[in-house]
This record gives structure tokens, sequence and C-alpha cells, in this order.
């Protein structure tokens, strides 16, 4: 039996992705799908030994909008993008 990932909400730019969060209902609310509008995973997602990224390098990194975690360098990674909906969605209640 194949376990389902929720690893789906994928897109070729940051508002692609998290328009698929909000279709597969990770964003719910509103005020969530503009906090993440607003935080461009890119910025975050880069290891160290790419440098900045530039319009060019993002076609050579397509997985910065995959629903996946990423490395930010120093042996870290950045969480998947629907785990941050998850948690701000929980915020938002409180």
């Amino acid at each position: 039996t194949k376990i389902g990932m929720s690893w789906s909400c994928h897109g070729e730019t940051h508002r692609e992705m998290v328009e698929a969060l909000r279709a597969k209902g990770k964003v719910k609310s509103e005020s969530v799908f503009n906090a993440m509008l607003h935080t461009d995973r890119k910025h975050y997602w880069v290891p160290e030994h790419v440098g900045p990224l530039t319009a060019e390098k993002m076609r050579s990194y397509p997985d910065v909008y995959r629903d996946k975690p990423q490395p930010i360098g120093h042996n870290a990674t950045i969480s998947a993008p629907h785990m941050h909906a998850m948690q701000l969605e929980i915020l938002q209640e409180k």
C-alpha cells in the first residue's frame, strides 16, 4: 500500500505554488494566503554555494517552488510549504 504525501502543491512560480496550496486546502484563510504570497521561498531556499538567485539561475533550480523540504545551507533545510501553511492556519485560529 502506497502512502500518499501532501507534497503535491508545486508551481513554476511562487504565486502558482501558493495558489496550489490554497486549491489543495492547505491555505484556508485570506490572511494566510496573503502572508504566504508576501514571503517568497526563493529568499530562504538558496544553498550557500549557489549565491543570490537571478532569473537565469532560477531556471536551473526549479525545485525552489516544489512542496518539499529544501536545503538552506549549514546542513539545514526549510520545511515544505504546506507545513508553513498548516502552522500559520493554526496560529490564525489563536
